[in-house]
């Protein structure tokens, strides 16, 4: 009878250990992944001919990060040094044909790269903006 109570007893120790782990891992919050994609452009329409971007910095783990926009026929448009772990930045591009816009973030040995290409149908009177994909260079 000792071998069967001790049993239930290991059995009941085990089982509460278990959910006591399972409420633990459950109530914690996820691991944050700024490290994977520190730049988020995000592009919100436009307004009286500028195209509105939101340029979200997360520069947690970057060492003197500086962010970049230029574009492919005009050359350099903003620079800026972060100086703060998050920064929000609204940004206004004047809306002209065919444009390849560059956002760029650089830390020593790491550069992050978002591009957004715009074309304006004159015919239609329609601007198109397309994301390309995000790019992380060492």
């Amino acid at each position: 009878m000792k071998t069967n109570n001790l049993s239930k007893k290991l059995l009941t120790v085990f089982l509460a250990f278990t959910l006591l782990a399972v409420a633990v891992s459950a109530s914690a919050k996820p691991p944050t992944r700024y490290y994977d994609h520190p730049l988020s452009v995000k592009y919100f329409g436009m307004k009286n001919d500028y195209l509105i971007f939101k340029v979200t910095v997360r520069a947690n783990h970057l060492k003197k990060p500086e962010l970049f926009i230029d574009e492919s026929n005009m050359g350099s448009l903003y620079w800026k040094k972060i100086y703060s772990k998050t920064k929000v930045q609204w940004v206004r591009v004047k809306n002209n044909e065919n444009l390849n816009i560059h956002f760029e973030l650089v830390a020593p040995n790491k550069s992050y790269y978002k591009t957004f290409t715009v074309s304006t149908s004159v015919a239609k009177s329609r601007t198109t903006v397309s994301e390309n994909k995000d790019i992380a260079a060492n």
